[in-house]
């Protein structure tokens, strides 16, 4: 059984006057696909040749110097305490309730919370 679109096909491509129209536009595509084509590999071989040493140079330069120190870190900073003599258990002075309330005596504030584990609060207001 024969597609009737490919018998037209072939009576226009063998045809006189409608056959070196449709030639000249075939061609004229395929001119235009081969072109394209060629200039993509050209394309790629130039991009391949010029990056492949770009990439090369990153990866030297990368590997090269040493990394970079963080900005910051959770570690306390070390101090060396080889000369010190040793300072024995730290002395904590805790502040009672009137002497916490009496360090803020122009601002609103209230102390939250059970006996031992109270917190202060600023009753500021927000803008």
């Amino acid at each position: 059984m024969k597609n009737p679109d490919n018998d037209q096909l072939w009576r226009d491509s063998l045809n006189g006057g409608a056959g070196e129209t449709f030639a000249a536009g075939s061609l004229t595509r395929m001119l235009i696909y081969s072109r394209r084509r060629r200039l993509r590999r050209r394309l790629l071989g130039v991009s391949a040749l010029v990056g492949t040493p770009v990439l090369l140079l990153c990866l030297v330069l990368s590997r090269s110097h040493p990394p970079l120190r963080p900005l910051a870190t959770n570690q306390p900073p070390s101090i060396p305490t080889g000369d010190l003599p040793d300072a024995g258990p730290a002395q904590v002075h805790f502040l009672t309730d009137e002497e916490l309330l009496s360090r803020f005596p122009d601002r609103p504030i209230a102390l939250i919370g059970p006996p031992g584990e109270r917190q202060l609060v600023f009753l500021d207001k927000v803008p």
